[in-house]
Order: structure tokens, then C-alpha cells, then sequence
């Protein structure tokens, strides 16, 4: 259904930007 396809959607939007944040994360656990 639609709603089943906008879920997938967001969920996969979400694990992009967790992966985004963790990178960001280690890169700045290495600036310091």
C-alpha cells in the first residue's frame, strides 16, 4: 500500500542519517 511504501521510505531516509551522524561522530572524536 502507499502507507507501507511511505513507511520504507522514511525508515530508509532514517538509516542514512544515522549513518551520517555516526560519521560525523568519529570524525570529530578524531579532531580531538
Amino acid at each position: 500500500t502507499a502507507a507501507q511504501h511511505l513507511q520504507f521510505e522514511v525508515a530508509a531516509r532514517l538509516r542514512d542519517e544515522i549513518e551520517d551522524l555516526k560519521k560525523e561522530l568519529r570524525a570529530m572524536k578524531r579532531a580531538h
